[in-house]
């Protein structure tokens, strides 16, 4: 079986992919002492799903292709999303790692969602936030109290590019992968026994001044690709489970001015009033 070292962090682990069946699971090969592994391989994508209708309108927007893929999974992992006012919703996920007894010793679990979302004529997209929350749970048990469990959720960064603006399709897209990272509490999304409360919530969120980062009030058009990662290890006796239970993509609108031909209107409306008064 091959062999990888894998550093992430300050952390050195050796790691092997098992044979990939419906979900790839990683095996610690080495290092007796159960140090929380704070890295794993980062796979190519593949078991792509897109989700259907091909568009899902908002109040002021429209999601388009939305789909997801996964390295160590089959798919959907976030579940048929809903959309309500102007968000997107995912609330019947099927996404978390889970090592129990040390069977599997470690779980990593990968999964990116993607999609396209473009405003209705004159409006503007200002903001972009995506949320999710969770559950997690170190804890050993009474057959062995002093095992070492360790769940964890990877801080990534949002990918967001630009494709229209003013309506109109950017031959080149405006592209920022690296400015806005998912933030997660408590603890940073890094939960261990002895550490870390044995069970608990988490949140997480990360928000883009889309004029901030790309230099235009007058964006129309976007692609977002966000990556979220999973691990869980577990010793003999011991348990580590770490999952999603909602992710959320929420963007800010903005409502534009009324026009100059609206404005016209109203005033041609308030002469014509005046003089009806002034007869």
């Amino acid at each position: 079986m091959r062999r990888c070292s894998v550093l992430r962090g300050v952390y050195q682990r050796l790691l092997a992919p098992c044979p990939t069946r419906v979900k790839r699971k990683y095996v610690v090969l080495a290092l007796a002492g159960a140090v929380p592994i704070l890295g794993a391989a980062m796979p190519l994508h593949a078991n792509i799903f897109t989700y259907a209708p091909p568009t899902l309108p908002g109040s002021t927007v429209n999601y388009t292709s939305v789909s997801e893929s996964s390295s160590t999974n089959s798919t959907p992992l976030y579940g048929t999303p809903t959309v309500s006012g102007n968000n997107l919703v995912f609330s019947n996920l099927n996404f978390d790692a889970i090592s129990t007894n040390a069977s599997p010793a470690l779980d990593f679990v990968d999964g990116q969602v993607n999609f396209t979302m473009q405003t209705d004529p004159g409006n503007y997209l200002s903001t972009l936030n995506l949320s999710e929350f969770g559950d997690y749970n170190v804890s050993a048990t009474p057959s062995n109290p002093a095992a070492i469990d360790f769940a964890k959720i990877y801080p990534e960064a949002v990918q967001i590019e630009v494709l229209a603006i003013n309506g109109v399709a950017l031959a080149t897209p405006l592209v920022n992968n690296t400015s806005v990272v998912m933030a997660y509490s408590p603890d940073s999304g890094q939960y261990q026994t002895g550490v870390t409360p044995s069970t608990g919530s988490f949140t997480g969120s990360a928000t883009a001044n889309l004029a901030s980062l790309f230099g235009s009030s007058n964006i129309t058009e976007i692609a977002v690709s966000f990556d979220n990662e999973l691990l869980a290890e577990s010793q003999v006796g011991g348990i580590a489970d770490i999952a999603k239970k909602g992710f959320s993509v929420t963007p800010g609108v903005t409502v534009p001015e009324p026009s100059t031909a609206a404005l016209a209107i109203l005033a041609a409306g308030a002469i014509m009033l005046k003089r009806r008064r002034a007869y």
